[in-house]
């Protein structure tokens, strides 16, 4: 149950050329829901055999009797200060102020932990801690902008301006996390051999913190301030005759403090050759490569970071982005009642993480950072990035007019309307289906190295084995990727991270055409019925999937459907009939 009490004002005062605005909200937050997940538990196999003979891999569950629910209580306060001051008959100015801030999310039976340090054994608890995480209030809020008539008959207009916004951090983002702490609820992993093949299919000896040697938990950063985001926007407005407006503009952003998931709770790992190298877990790290190492490695023993614990993959919001943008737009409203609007963007836009909802970027970019201590590593094309966008719209009323009433209503009236989008391809991200590096990384799959004198792009020209790509069965090159191997040996050693980054691969493009006629007949003034025929993808365009992300099989060998596209992102043509009646 989600409530939301609110309550807010404003003030408006003319002054002259001054035109003053205060205001303010004030909104009480009550969020009382659970998110919680294994709650019946789960076993994993490793394969149809290990099933068929009972030898599970994993067993995920809850202890009996516990639930994820939380009653988070948050306040959201919010402020402005606003002058629209026209300095002349040409030029007006917007300045303006706010300032937003919530508070330290708190639960209203004090069931409130986190892990605050990746070395603590246990997560701290209330009272000790007051608030799931600490924001900050720091959240000013600064807005410029301008109007700018460069001819006396306003056919030319310039405007521009710079904003610093804020995503304030509310339940929605985070109650995921907190419905699944210890010591309120426990997401047990128990991965022992001889343990789950003695007890299965009973689960019940599983489900106690006693028998389990670690717990997995999804923390958030002690402190998380707002995501902030820097806009700047320049435009020209011309006038082209009566009815036609042609507008360039730039837009530009800057993000930071954005949401990213890093994976605390790693292997510990030695460094080899400047690279981080992570040994098989249970072993040592004595001798790294035989028995003549080629780096001096110490005797390490191959656990997690903190063995108390299992995954860790905590929330934090430092990583950024930018986007820089070029946009054309013509608009064209003819006195026959035709309007046409047509617009192009060039753009480019970078972040660190992309993939934190699946429904937004599917599977081409990773949940997780690959490697938490470096950041710059995740820095690449953002998934949702395109570097051309064409889109237009049309509307076109038919000018028949009858003078029979009978063919008026059934003739006359009808309008066609139409839409179009082509759009470059969007950025994939090549994968290791497999823990390669064996960091045990759930969200974010290894990458591969590039064969040297190979491009990260690899989808035009002939490929390695002579085939064709850029085509649904061979859209890139797997060959030119290789299992990470920073030392150069003959056979790749496991352990190391692949110098690959994020976005390197650029998908099929989009075209899609859209086309509807309607008419509405009026049967009395507040009585119509509407009819409607809706053509979606009317030129029956192909337009490809997501190819094959995984270039490299397990052991080793190249991936023969590397780069296949066997879905497309549109439906064939589609006609769809419907009548709307309002009464």
């Amino acid at each position: 149950m989600y409530n939301l009490w609110e309550f807010g004002d404003d003030l408006t005062f003319v002054k002259n050329r001054h035109n003053f605005k205060w205001g303010g909200v004030v909104k009480r937050i009550q969020n009382n829901n659970t998110v919680q997940s294994e709650s019946r538990g789960q076993y994993t196999f490793q394969n149809i055999e290990d099933l068929i003979l009972a030898k599970p891999q994993l067993f995920g569950g809850v202890p009996i009797g516990e639930e994820g629910y939380k009653g988070i209580r948050q306040t959201m306060l919010g402020f402005y200060m606003q002058d629209d001051f026209k300095m002349n008959s040409r030029l007006t100015l917007n300045l303006g102020l706010r300032w937003e801030t919530t508070t330290d999310p708190k639960e209203a039976n004090h069931q409130i932990s986190n892990l605050l340090d990746i070395r603590n054994d246990k997560e701290t608890v209330y009272p000790e801690i007051k608030a799931f995480f600490k924001t900050l209030d720091k959240n000013f809020q600064p807005r410029v902008g301008f109007a700018w008539q460069v001819n006396s008959k306003a056919t030319q207009v310039v405007r521009g301006g710079f904003g610093i916004y804020h995503d304030l951090i509310v339940p929605f983002a985070f109650n995921q996390q907190t419905s699944k702490y210890p010591p309120f609820f426990h997401r047990l992993r128990v991965r022992d051999a001889n343990t789950l093949a003695s007890t299965f299919p009973n689960a019940a000896p599983l489900l106690t913190v006693a028998n389990v040697a670690a717990v997995q938990m999804e923390p958030i950063w002690p402190t998380m301030p707002a995501g902030t985001k820097y806009n700047y926007t320049l435009a020209i407005q011309q006038q082209l005759g009566q009815r036609n407006v042609v507008e360039i503009s730039y837009v530009g952003s800057q993000g930071r403090h954005l949401t990213r998931y890093i994976q605390l709770n790693y292997p510990n790992y030695e460094i080899v050759n400047g690279q981080k190298w992570y040994p098989a877990r249970g072993t040592t790290a004595a001798n790294c490569f035989g028995p003549t190492p080629a780096t001096a490695c110490t005797s390490l023993n191959i656990t997690r970071r903190n063995p108390n614990w299992d995954r860790i993959r905590a929330k934090t919001n430092d990583s950024n982005s930018h986007y820089n943008g070029l946009q054309m737009k013509v608009i064209r409203q003819a006195t026959s009642g035709v309007q046409f609007t047509a617009a192009y963007t060039f753009s480019k836009v970078m972040d660190q993480q992309g993939g934190l909802n699946n429904g937004d970027n599917g599977q081409r970019d990773p949940s997780t950072s690959l490697d938490p201590d470096d950041s710059a590593r995740e820095w690449g094309r953002a998934a949702h990035d395109a570097t051309h966008v064409f889109s237009s719209s049309v509307t076109y009323p038919f000018p028949f007019r009858f003078t029979r009433r009978a063919a008026s209503a059934l003739l006359g009236g009808w309008e066609v309307s139409g839409t179009s989008l082509v759009m470059s391809g969007q950025p994939l991200t090549p994968q290791l289906m497999f823990d390669y590096s064996r960091t045990g990384n759930s969200g974010a799959a290894d990458r591969p190295d590039l064969v040297p004198g190979r491009s990260l792009n690899p989808t035009h020209g002939t490929g390695s084995n002579e085939t064709q790509l850029g085509t649904a069965e061979h859209w890139y090159d797997p060959y030119a990727f290789m299992l990470p191997n920073p030392l150069g040996l003959r056979t790749p050693v496991p352990g190391f991270l692949g110098n690959v980054g994020r976005n390197t691969i650029i998908g099929p493009r989009l075209v899609n055409v859209d086309f509807a006629i309607f008419k509405k007949f009026n049967f009395k003034e507040n009585t119509n019925l509407t009819f409607r025929t809706e053509f979606f993808n009317v030129l029956n365009h192909t337009n490809l999937g997501q190819p094959n992300l995984q270039p490299i099989l397990q052991d080793g060998s190249y991936n023969d459907a590397g780069g296949r596209i066997t879905t497309t992102s549109t439906h064939n043509r589609e006609i769809q009939f419907g009548l709307k009646l309002v009464f």
